[in-house]
């Protein structure tokens, strides 16, 4: 009994102690920020700011504690089945952190506004305390988030699926804050294949290779089945080589489209038009010089909208 009391100390006692750190570091803040709080009795943002309240819904958090749960019940099923190798724990072992983040993402991540007042409480339960005059600069993400910096440093984000980030984003703007598409500009930036398409090439890949470890470990080679599993996962390791190195991109008048180790570049003011083509995998724009086809770049790569304003920026010709 003895044992299991000191065990349990040992495991709630840094918990403690990192809270207790975190509660005077706000009172801190609080007594060096004094002007973000009125003068009565009530010291939470909540009473303060009113205009804005961006966090996460209840509905998010519930998600989250059914993911804790289920995946620590797998974990402790593993543990009691003796099934529990270092390949078992680390996959569950991860998503377990991840559910814990995201548990106190949905619980303690918040941020309110009044005015041009802004508090941010990360993450770990830290507030910060910033006004629209510390920020210089807003950051668009590729997948709809918002970055919010002071000069270089970047002072908080708001993911894309909350959409107070944009109504945020705009209050800035309104105020001459600039604001660009992942820190590019018309002028100079570079589409990359999207994330989700990258994710999902590399699920497919790792399941293919790990398959084909699996029959060679069972000695299970001259199978039928051996030689097309092992034709998918280097045709899906190819594929996923390919989107990771997937770039087109434009710095003033230089353009690079760089796809594996092929890398072309031209001017863009050799380009005479541009076409789209539907294909298998979505449309393709394509970029014609002297009547010839001397690169693609699909549709779905972000931010083609930066893509798309230089063309009509160059009035280059779009054909059909």
């Amino acid at each position: 009994m003895l044992a299991f009391l000191v065990t349990l100390i040992k495991v709630i006692a840094p918990w403690v102690a990192a809270a207790v750190v975190i509660h005077y570091l706000n009172v801190y803040n609080e007594k060096k920020h004094p002007e973000f709080y009125n003068l009565d009795d009530k010291k939470t943002p909540q009473s303060l700011f009113e205009n804005l309240e961006i966090g996460y819904p209840f509905e998010l958090a519930f998600i989250m504690y059914v993911g804790l749960l289920f995946f620590l019940i797998c974990l402790i099923g593993a543990y009691v089945d003796d099934q529990l190798n270092w390949f078992t724990g680390g996959i569950f072992g991860c998503l377990e952190l991840l559910a814990i983040c995201s548990v106190l993402g949905t619980h303690v991540w918040k941020i309110w506004v009044k005015g041009e007042k802004i508090i941010y409480r990360s993450y770990t339960g830290i507030k910060h305390y910033y006004t629209f005059a510390d920020i210089t600069r807003v950051s668009e993400r590729l997948d709809g988030g918002y970055e919010f910096y002071s000069g270089k440093k970047k002072l908080f984000r708001i993911d894309n699926n909350l959409s107070d980030g944009a109504i945020l984003a705009g209050m800035l703007q309104a105020k001459k804050i600039p604001c660009d598409k992942a820190g590019m500009t018309v002028d100079k930036f570079t589409l990359k294949t999207r994330g989700v398409y990258k994710a999902v090439s590399a699920m497919s890949a790792g399941f293919f290779c790990w398959m084909v470890w699996v029959m060679i470990e069972q000695n299970e080679t001259s199978i039928i089945f051996f030689r097309p599993m092992l034709a998918l996962a280097v045709i899906s390791l190819i594929i996923f080589i390919d989107l990771i190195t997937d770039r087109f991109s434009v710095n003033g008048t230089r353009v690079t489209r760089r796809r594996g180790l092929i890398v072309k570049k031209f001017d863009i003011s050799e380009i005479e038009s541009t076409r789209l083509k539907k294909g298998l995998f979505g449309e393709k724009i394509e970029f014609y010089v002297k009547g010839k086809c001397i690169a693609k770049v699909s549709t779905n790569n972000q931010p083609y909208d930066l893509l798309d304003k230089r063309i009509r920026k160059e009035h280059i010709l779009r054909k059909r």
